[in-house]
């Protein structure tokens, strides 16, 4: 029995928000864009699948994407006003290992 499995995810659907809560956990991947308070740009991004399977509500996710972003001094409220988010859908789609073969088997150029 094959156990690997790739799954793509096709970013989509890209809407910068004015709120940092107008999304939805599990539905949109959220990237954010910060300038901290030393002036260095950052930003990071999450895929709709991480807030669910971490458990995280909408702050939390915010917050951990800002240290994912390498900022590790105190988030304050004024750091987070700064925040610019946007929001995105994926299409996903996932193969295994035996449909790899199966489909290299009908086209060995693959």
């Amino acid at each position: 029995m094959q156990v690997l499995h790739c799954t793509v995810s096709l970013l989509t659907n890209f809407e910068q928000v004015r709120d940092r809560h107008d999304w939805q956990i599990g539905t949109h991947g959220i990237i954010i864009d910060f300038v901290d308070p030393r002036g260095v740009a950052r930003n990071g991004i999450y895929l709709p699948e991480v807030m669910p399977e971490q458990g995280w509500n909408k702050q939390q996710a915010i917050i951990s994407l800002i240290r994912k972003a390498g900022y590790s001094q105190p988030v304050t409220e004024q750091l987070l006003a700064s925040v610019r988010l946007t929001r995105y859908q994926t299409s996903n789609t996932t193969r295994s290992y035996d449909d790899w073969r199966r489909a290299r088997a009908k086209s060995p150029t693959l």
